[in-house]
């Protein structure tokens, strides 16, 4: 059962250049007058794809107690270059077909995760190995990012999805807030 588990993680990052060759294919068909509607889809249904591995993975994992250290942090790391493969091509894609992400969208979003990587990084160095546990507010953030990708996808215009952005926005600052205390806290407990 363990395999169905790396499997799924490995072919979320297999779709992922496959999501970026169709969706730069549905913009170039877009601005040279084709019909993008083919690709959009295959696009949208790919990002699907993809939340529902990520979904069944997790959901396995748990159900049949095959959750592990090395398996967190390789899904959590699969999620991460997805979901920053993901922001980066919805904030440089040019075209028509799907909603652009703002750049300053994507750069709350990195700082969180280079923030809580370099928080994890000083943890483990000062106190030693460190136990990745996943908090409410980070799930809610990965959440909301997803939704944000879905948004984009699906060409949600702007109206719409700007107060989208600044509340997972807010989110994420907020996660970085959650995780700053609670490795503080970790931190301490290690100490004393």
């Amino acid at each position: 059962m363990r395999a169905v588990l790396w499997f799924l993680t490995f072919a979320r990052l297999a779709f992922v250049p496959i999501f970026l060759w169709v969706g730069a294919a549905a913009q170039e068909a877009a601005r040279s007058g084709g019909d993008p509607t083919a690709l959009r889809w295959t696009a949208i249904g790919i990002l699907f794809t993809m939340g529902v591995t990520d979904v069944a993975d997790g959901v396995i994992a748990r159900r049949y107690g095959l959750t592990s250290q090395i398996g967190a942090v390789v899904d959590a790391a699969a999620d991460k270059v997805a979901q920053a493969a993901f922001l980066v091509f919805f904030a440089v894609s040019e075209g028509p077909v799907f909603t652009a992400l703002p750049l300053l969208f994507v750069a709350v979003i990195f700082g969180r995760d280079i923030l809580g990587l370099v928080g994890w990084l000083t943890l483990r160095a000062w106190y030693g190995p460190i136990v990745i546990v996943h908090s409410w507010h980070g799930k809610a953030t990965t959440g909301a990012v997803a939704f944000v990708l879905v948004c984009a996808a699906l060409a949600v215009p702007p109206r719409w999805l700007n107060p989208v952005l600044l509340c997972t926005g807010f989110l994420a600052l907020a996660s970085v807030l959650g995780y700053f205390f609670e490795g503080r806290r970790r931190g301490r407990a290690a100490a004393a």
